[in-house]
């Protein structure tokens, strides 16, 4: 009977520690390939994307849930979350002749336009959030990246809205900025540059002109530095 309690045991430790492998063989993210199931991937970050104007810039800009505002925020930014429950992230320069014209900030999906105004900016970031009646799923913060993980940028390059490229994180810099081969165009900026989780890793910045397929984009941390 010991015996076979002893091999019972033995049975249940190998099967835990086989199902444990399986788990995570099949199950752990692995951030460094291509989405498993790559249309959907891109449909569900498609329908976070919106288009961002102000004036004659454009821009792109993505949902993020950033819950309430605190308690001692200034009475203006309180009444304009009942007006504009949602948010969505783009660039400060998208919106920067919106500055002294919250209410000059446009929100766009296809050819609907939502009343929105700009909620708040930070220059030195480059970083702007925008409340709108624009409702769209919030889209998730990713992991801090490491070189090698793939990446998928979207916005709206020459209005060409919802366009997707893809290639991988080259480097993180100290100061906040993800690195990606993903290629972006103007009309990108503020837009998402996500894992293949469709998670966001950071904000599409800037692009270095004169190389090939460099696109700069905030990490999401900056969003909590101010």
């Amino acid at each position: 009977v010991t015996l076979s309690i002893i091999g019972m045991i033995v049975s249940l430790v190998l099967g835990s520690f086989v199902v444990d492998r399986y788990y995570t063989k099949f199950f752990t993210p692995n951030f460094f390939s291509a989405p498993p199931d790559l249309e959907s991937t891109i449909k569900e970050v498609q329908q976070s994307t919106v288009v961002v104007t102000c004036g004659e810039s454009q821009g792109t800009g993505w949902a993020i849930d950033l819950g309430p505002v605190v308690a001692d925020a200034d009475f203006q930014l309180k009444i304009k979350e009942d007006l504009y429950p949602y948010s969505v992230i783009t660039n400060h320069h998208v919106i920067e002749e919106c500055e002294n014209n919250a209410d000059g900030v446009k929100v766009s999906i296809g050819t609907v336009n939502y009343v929105s105004s700009l909620f708040t900016f930070d220059r030195k970031n480059d970083l702007a959030i925008v409340a709108t009646k624009a409702r769209v799923p919030e889209l998730e913060i990713s992991p801090r990246p490491e070189p090698g993980w793939w990446s998928m940028a979207l916005g709206s390059p020459f209005g060409l809205e919802k366009s997707v490229s893809t290639g991988n994180v080259m480097n993180v810099t100290s100061d906040g900025y993800v690195i990606s081969s993903a290629p972006v165009n103007p009309g990108n900026s503020g837009g998402p540059l996500v894992n293949s989780l469709g998670q966001v890793m950071g904000t599409n910045t800037a692009f270095l002109k004169g190389y090939q397929s460099v696109n700069i984009a905030s990490d999401v941390d900056l969003l909590c530095r101010k």
